[in-house]
Formats: structure tokens, C-alpha cells, sequence
């Protein structure tokens, strides 16, 4: 199954919490994980965890809509599927606006299309950092 993820990086690791900016990967993959860890190396930032949203479409549908969505943000994009967030509320109203797009392709509820999200930590994950 093809799922569009959202990987967030951490700029300052030692803190007790996430500080801006905050450093986005958005992208699809039928391995999430897997694909991060293979990117995550070279990244300048620790990857904190990633979300995950499953997309029951072929490849061609799906690489549609990671497009939509890459064109909605693009003012925040700074290279290929990377984007740049200055603060928390930016963060937060932008991944409303993926999952929106998301959910009106699937003519859900917004509500519905939330609950299909699910949240992976990272290697760099830490516990302090929630919410």
C-alpha cells in the first residue's frame, strides 16, 4: 500500500522541546520508513518521527496528489519534497492543509482523515518533546 508521509526534523535536539524552524520531508512511499532511512544519513537535521497516511490508490493517483500537495505549499518549499516552517502554528495549519487536500480527494471528513494518520518515531525521538 502506497502512503504519504511527512517526515519532521529537529534544528535543536538538546532542546526540551521543538523549536523552530522546523525542516519537513513530504512524500510517498509503499515503505515509509525505509525510504527515510535512506535519506535521513545525509540529512543536516535529526529526523524526531514521521507520519504516515495510507493512500488506497495506484502509484499514478498518488504521485497526483503528493504533487497537489507540493503545489499548495510550495511557498514554503526549499528544495525538491523539503519544506521549511518558522514556527509551530505554520507547521500545524500547513499539515491541515495536506490532510484537507487529502480528504476532499477521498471525500471524507476532515475528522475521518485525521484518524487514519498514524505517528512513527524516530531514531532521534525523544519522550520530553510530546505535545
Amino acid at each position: 500500500m502506497i502512503k504519504l508521509y511527512e517526515a519532521v526534523t529537529d534544528s535543536y535536539p538538546d532542546a526540551d522541546k521543538w523549536i523552530p524552524p522546523f525542516h519537513v520531508k513530504i512524500g510517498i512511499s509503499t515503505n515509509p520508513a525505509k525510504r527515510i532511512k535512506q535519506w535521513a544519513s545525509g540529512c543536516p537535521f535529526p529526523i524526531q518521527g514521521f507520519w504516515t497516511i495510507p493512500l488506497n490508490e495506484v502509484f499514478s493517483i498518488a504521485r497526483r496528489l503528493e504533487h497537489s500537495i507540493h503545489s499548495v505549499l510550495s511557498s514554503y518549499r526549499t528544495k525538491n519534497e523539503w519544506f521549511i516552517y518558522d514556527d509551530y502554528d505554520t507547521y500545524q495549519s500547513m499539515r491541515i492543509v495536506m490532510l484537507s487536500i487529502l480528504a476532499a480527494h477521498h471525500q471524507l471528513h476532515f475528522n475521518e482523515m485525521e484518524k487514519k494518520c498514524k505517528w512513527n518515531d524516530g531514531p532521534n525521538w525523544r519522550e520530553s518533546k510530546k505535545g
